[in-house]
C-alpha cells in the first residue's frame, strides 16, 4: 500500500512538473525568445515580419518595443547590411558615427571587418592588392593592437595557397562567416552599451522549442491532472 501511494506521489509530482512547464514554456514565450534572438542578431526585417505575423501578444510587442535592445536595432541592422553586402569600409564607418568608443575598445571588431575585405580579395585571386591591404589599413591596426594578428594569421594559408577554398581555414571565405561576423559585432555593440544584458542563445530556443512540443499541448489543473475538457 505504502509502494502504491509513493508511486501516485510520484505521478502527481511529475504532473504538477509538467504543468508548470507548460505554464512557463509555451507557444508565446518561444515566440518571444525567437523574436529577441533576431533582433539581438541585428536582422530588423526578419524581426518586423515576424512581428506582424500576429503571433505575439500585444502586452508583449509593448515590452519588447520599450527595451534597449530593441531601439538600437535600427543603428544595428544597418552595421550588419553593410557586412552582408562585405562592405567592410560602410561597417566601419557606420560604427564610427554611431559608436565612436567601440572599436578602441574592441579593436578585435575592427580586425574582424578589415579581414572580410581581405577575405573578398583572397576570393577574386587578386593577391597583390591582397598584400597591400595587409600592408597598409591590416598592418597599422595590429602594430597598435598586438593581440589582433592572431585573427590575421588565420587568413596567412589562404592568401599563399593555390587553391584558397580548398585550404585549411577555406571556411573563412564562406558566406556563413558572414553571419557569424554580423552576428558577433551586433552582439558586441549590445554588449558594450548593456553590460549585463543576457543573449538569447539558439540552442536553448530549440530547446525551448522541443520542450513546448512535448508539454504545451496539454492543460494541467492546479493539482497537476491533466485537464479533458469533459
Amino acid at each position: 500500500m505504502r509502494f502504491l501511494t509513493k508511486v501516485q506521489d510520484c505521478g502527481t509530482k511529475a504532473n504538477m512538473f509538467k504543468a508548470a512547464t507548460a505554464n512557463l514554456i509555451n507557444k508565446f514565450n518561444v515566440q518571444k525568445n525567437v523574436l529577441y534572438f533576431l533582433i539581438e542578431m541585428g536582422l530588423r526585417r526578419a524581426s518586423e515580419a515576424f512581428m506582424g505575423e500576429g503571433y505575439i501578444p500585444t502586452h508583449v510587442l509593448t515590452e519588447i518595443h520599450t527595451s534597449e535592445v530593441y531601439q538600437s536595432l535600427n543603428l544595428r541592422a544597418q552595421v550588419v547590411d553593410a557586412i552582408m553586402a562585405t562592405d567592410s569600409a560602410a561597417a566601419i564607418q557606420l560604427i564610427d558615427t554611431y559608436y565612436p568608443e567601440l572599436l578602441k575598445k574592441n579593436p578585435i571588431i575592427h580586425m574582424k571587418l578589415l579581414l572580410l575585405e581581405l577575405g573578398v580579395l583572397i576570393k577574386s585571386r587578386d593577391t597583390t592588392r591582397a598584400i597591400a591591404f595587409c600592408q597598409g589599413p591590416i598592418s597599422s591596426l595590429f602594430v597598435s593592437y598586438p593581440e589582433c594578428i592572431s585573427e590575421l594569421q588565420k587568413y596567412t594559408l589562404l592568401m599563399i595557397a593555390p587553391d584558397p577554398f580548398s585550404a585549411r581555414n577555406s571556411h573563412l571565405l564562406c558566406q556563413a562567416r558572414l553571419n557569424i561576423v554580423a552576428r558577433d559585432v551586433s552582439h558586441d555593440i549590445i554588449s558594450f552599451y548593456q553590460p549585463d544584458y543576457v543573449f538569447h542563445e539558439i540552442m536553448d530556443l530549440m530547446r525551448l522549442h522541443s520542450y513546448s512540443k512535448l508539454y504545451g499541448d496539454t492543460s494541467y489543473d492546479s493539482n497537476g491532472e491533466a485537464e479533458t475538457g469533459v
